[in-house]
């Protein structure tokens, strides 16, 4: 599928403890792409980081870098 033609970097990781979560930024690169979809992008976190559920994953947001064709999102 598109799975080939996304690429996830995470940064700024931060453990909360109160939640008892993580929440991390991530940066998906789409060359070739205009945008990616929600589910298109928990589906690949949930292989990276090998979780069970799919559920266990919340993506907030979504922001745009037109200029270098990245997407910026929150979860």
């Amino acid at each position: 599928m598109a799975d080939k033609a996304v690429i996830i970097r995470t940064c700024k990781f931060m453990i909360n403890r109160l939640l008892s979560r993580n929440q991390f930024i991530i940066y998906a690169l789409l060359p070739g792409r205009a945008n990616g979809s929600k589910a298109e992008l928990k589906e690949k976190l949930v292989r990276m980081y090998e979780l069970k559920d799919l559920n266990a994953i919340f993506v907030l947001s979504l922001a745009h870098i037109l200029e270098v064709g990245n997407q910026q999102d929150l979860v």
